[in-house]
C-alpha cells in the first residue's frame, strides 16, 4: 500500500490534485480494469509536461538565455471520466465505472457476490505548473527541465528534463516566418516503484509584427508509465482476482499522440508574455512568463 500511496501522491502533487479524496482506490482494482481507472491522469501527466515549451520559433542566431515559467490548465473531456470495466464470468457491465476524473464508483451484482469499483475525484479541469531553463547559441536552444532528488523515506524521486530546438529557417533566407523544429524528454522516477517517460517532436512557425508574435506548433508526443502497485484482498469480493493481497506491474501509455497549438506571445524586451491552447485529447490552455535576453 505505501508503494501505492507515494505513486499516487505524486502523480496528483504534480497536477495539484489530492489523492486522499477517492482514497486507497487502487488497491481494490484488478490488473485489468486499473489501466482504465488511472490512465486519465497518465494523459494529463503526459499533456501538461509536454506544455508550454516554446513561445516563438526565432532562436538568436549569436546567444540568448531564458527563464521561463509556464501555467497549464487542462481540461478533462467527459469521455474520460467513465470506464466499462472487464467483469468476472456471469456478470454484466451493464453500465460504465468512474475513473480517477469521475464521480461514483460503479456496483455489480453476480453469482458470487458484488463487485465494487471505487469513486474518483470529480473534476473537469485542473491546474499543472513547470519551470524551463534555456540557452541559445546559432540559432539552436537547449532546454532544461530539473527538480533536485526528493527523499520520501524509503524511496526517491527524480524528475529532469531535457530538449533541443534548431530554427530551421536560418537557412533559408527567403521564408518570410521563424520555423524551429524541436525536440524534448522528460523522465520521472520514484525508485522501482513508478517510471514515466514522455517525448514530443514538433515542428512551429512563428512571425513577429512589433511586440506581438502569433505562433503555430504541430507536436507528436508520447506517455509512458511502469507502476508498481499493492492489491489489498477482499475476501468478500466477487471480482477472484482482488480476494488475496498481490503486487502488481502495472505498464501503460497516455492518450498522447497528436496535437496542434496555436498561440500569442508579446515581447517586453526582457520580458515576455505568451498564451496559447493545445488541441489534444486533453484540451490544454498555457500561460507563460519568459524574463530572457
Amino acid at each position: 500500500m505505501k508503494k501505492y500511496l507515494i505513486m499516487l501522491s505524486l502523480l496528483l502533487g504534480v497536477l495539484n490534485l489530492n489523492y486522499a479524496q477517492f482514497g486507497e482506490g487502487l488497491a481494490t482494482i484488478s490488473p485489468k480494469n486499473a489501466e482504465g481507472f488511472i490512465k486519465p491522469i497518465v494523459t494529463s501527466y503526459g499533456i501538461g509536461i509536454n506544455s508550454g515549451t516554446y513561445n516563438t520559433a526565432y532562436v538568436p542566431e549569436i546567444f540568448s538565455f531564458s527563464l521561463r515559467t509556464v501555467g497549464m490548465y487542462l481540461v478533462i473531456p467527459d469521455d474520460q471520466k467513465f470506464f466499462t470495466p472487464t467483469l468476472p464470468s456471469g456478470y454484466v457491465a451493464d453500465k460504465p465505472t468512474s475513473t480517477i476524473y469521475g464521480d461514483h464508483g460503479a456496483v455489480y451484482p453476480g453469482p458470487e457476490g458484488y463487485v465494487t469499483f471505487p469513486g474518483g475525484l470529480n473534476i473537469s479541469n485542473l491546474p499543472f505548473a513547470m519551470v524551463q531553463l534555456a540557452a541559445g547559441f546559432y540559432g539552436t536552444e537547449l532546454m532544461v527541465r530539473y527538480l533536485p532528488e526528493i527523499d520520501l523515506g524509503t524511496e526517491k524521486l527524480n524528475f529532469w528534463g531535457i530538449g533541443f530546438k534548431h530554427m530551421a529557417s536560418m537557412h533559408f533566407p527567403m521564408i518570410p516566418v521563424d520555423v524551429s523544429l524541436q525536440f524534448f524528454h522528460t523522465s520521472l522516477n520514484v525508485s522501482d516503484i513508478l517510471d514515466i517517460q514522455s517525448n514530443l517532436y514538433n515542428l512551429h512557425v512563428s512571425k513577429e509584427f512589433i511586440i506581438f508574435t502569433p505562433y503555430l506548433g504541430l507536436q507528436l508526443e508520447s506517455t509512458h508509465c511502469d507502476l508498481k502497485y499493492t492489491i489489498e484482498g477482499d475476501p468478500a469480493s466477487g471480482d477472484p482476482d482482488v480476494r488475496v493481497d498481490q503486487d502488481i506491474n502495472l505498464s501503460l501509455d497516455g492518450e498522447n499522440s497528436f496535437r496542434t497549438t496555436l498561440g500569442l506571445m508579446i515581447n517586453l524586451s526582457i520580458l515576455r508574455l505568451n498564451i496559447d491552447y493545445g488541441f489534444s485529447a486533453q484540451g490544454v490552455a498555457t500561460v507563460g512568463l519568459t524574463l530572457g535576453i
